[in-house]
């Protein structure tokens, strides 16, 4: 679920370093299967260390909303540069799944 929700963005943020973070067309996987063969080791739950994900609170808790674990996907974005050319960069996404197993974000 994490993995098609970051693979189904039309557009996907790039930092760069002229021009601040930038918006571009991403360039999808296919399936799941494409982006693990290229993307080994890519993924982990509840890897450790600090997140950029607010805390959740009780009633997230308690309802389902929020699971209060992180999915932390190591993921090389494939977009198209202001010219059109095909550029790859790995961006980090951290996801904090519901315990339905649906993203929050």
């Amino acid at each position: 679920m994490a993995f098609n929700y970051q693979n189904n963005r039309e557009r996907i943020p790039i930092e760069t370093v002229d021009k601040g973070t930038q918006y571009y067309r991403q360039i999808r996987y296919d399936n799941f299967e494409e982006f693990i063969q290229k993307n080994q080791n890519c993924c982990q739950v509840n890897p450790g260390g600090g997140y950029d994900l607010p805390p959740a609170n009780f009633l997230d808790r308690i309802t389902g909303y929020n699971s209060g674990d992180a999915i932390v996907l190591n993921f090389e974005v494939r977009y198209l540069d202001d010219k059109g050319s095909q550029k790859s960069k790995i961006i980090k996404f951290e996801n904090a799944p519901q315990n339905c197993g649906a993203i929050r974000w």
